[in-house]
């Protein structure tokens, strides 16, 4: 059997650039998903540099190297939700998995005929950011597109796909039609919209919001969001993701008082829940909306897989994928796209969104076991580069 250092390292002593790729890719990787918006902009490089490389295991891991690099704080973080009962052999396979997958499109599409790059470049493209690959599809190029062409929607995304195709068969030409373009589209941009003055994101600091052997931590979690739910004059209140681990009619009573004076006000809370799978001790995210008539549930549409989502759970407990569902919930004369924690850093479920007209970006996430990681920067900045895209007004709860 041929091992793979006998493949590898001859292809990367006969070109010695390639060294210097995944130099630049792993630059990439981490300050573009650091947390600042604009430095997102630095991901466009990635697709072309992939295309450029000689041969197929080179382009793989030019690949590699920008995810691998754009998932580190996955290691840290991982250890930080699970706290004790993590280890760091899990910590660096939920690290080690996506970086190894998330490659594959690019290099299924990879090809040396630079003639072929117009097509299998966006081919690429596509296969990276819709399932299956969409749902673990973070750290997308494309989302540079809310940063390089603010208001321009699909015409945007459309853009930053066919010019990084060009640039490989036409670099001097995409290179100026790309400058050219961005410059338009920035000093035409108007500036982010406000958020709506009647809507209102809570941000919380919470350590811990349940034990399973004492009750205390959440009540007092719930009577903290009471009390801010019944003091705000604002006409909707959106509170971070998990802020009651599971809504049951017992919860409910316990909410009883803040509903009815919700209800009377004419207010609306969003309230990021845990929705019990009947049978099981799990639960399903989701942001509770409670108005006039009966709490309803809006599930979240990607669950974290292995986490929250796991096909292979012969028990019931896996939280059900929705990935065609809009997001999209009608209130107070706003259209808004909800996307709870984990989808913020995807592709998919925005763009689901963003073909059923939405107005308002909602963001809700549960960051307090993230804390010291870019993972929550890296949320809002993702949030912010699609609702620039957009051209859309965005509402963030988080618990940090």
């Amino acid at each position: 059997m041929i091992s793979m250092r006998k493949i590898v390292l001859p292809r990367i002593r006969g070109n010695p650039k390639t060294f210097v790729h995944w130099g630049a890719a792993v630059c990439i990787g981490v300050v573009a998903w650091h947390g600042i918006p604009a430095l997102i902009a630095l991901s466009a490089i990635i697709p072309p540099l992939i295309f450029s490389q000689r041969s197929r295991v080179e382009a793989f891991f030019v690949a590699f190297a920008y995810y691998a690099a754009a998932n580190w704080p996955l290691i840290p973080g991982t250890l930080g939700y699970f706290g004790p009962s993590g280890t760091v052999f899990h910590a660096l396979l939920l690290w080690a998995v996506p970086s190894l997958l998330l490659p594959l499109p690019w290099t299924i599409c990879w090809t040396a005929v630079a003639s072929k790059a117009p097509w299998r470049l966006p081919l690429a493209y596509m296969l990276s950011i819709v399932p299956p690959f969409g749902i673990i599809g973070w750290a997308s190029p494309l989302t540079t597109a809310g940063i390089l062409f603010p208001g321009w929607a699909w015409i945007g995304l459309a853009l930053v796909i066919v010019i990084s195709a060009l640039v490989l068969y036409a670099p001097q030409e995409a290179a100026v039609t790309a400058a050219f373009l961005v410059l338009a589209a920035n000093l035409s941009y108007p500036g982010d919209p406000p958020p709506p003055k009647s809507w209102e994101g809570v941000f919380t600091s919470f350590e811990q919001i349940s034990d399973p052997n004492n009750p205390a931590p959440e009540f007092q979690v719930a009577k903290c969001l009471q009390l801010k739910a019944e003091g705000s004059n604002r006409q909707v209140i959106v509170f971070p993701e998990s802020m009651v681990p599971n809504w049951t009619d017992a919860t409910e009573l316990l909410w009883k008082r803040t509903l009815d004076q919700a209800r009377v006000s004419g207010k609306t809370l969003l309230i990021g829940v845990g929705v019990p799978i009947v049978g099981t001790s799990n639960s399903r995210n989701a942001v509770l909306v409670i108005r006039n008539g009966a709490p309803a549930a809006v599930l979240q549409r990607i669950p974290v897989p292995v986490i929250m989502w796991n096909p292979t759970s012969r028990t019931g407990q896996s939280a059900s994928m929705r990935l065609f569902d809009s997001g999209i919930i009608d209130i107070d004369g706003e259209r808004a796209a909800l996307l709870v924690c984990y989808e913020q850093l995807l592709t998919w479920p925005i763009l689901a969104s963003a073909v059923d007209h939405p107005t308002l970006i909602v963001g809700l996430a549960n960051d307090n076991w993230a804390r010291g990681t870019p993972i929550p920067a890296a949320q809002q900045a993702a949030i912010t580069a699609w609702a620039r895209l957009f051209h859309l007004p965005n509402i963030l709860a988080v618990n940090l």
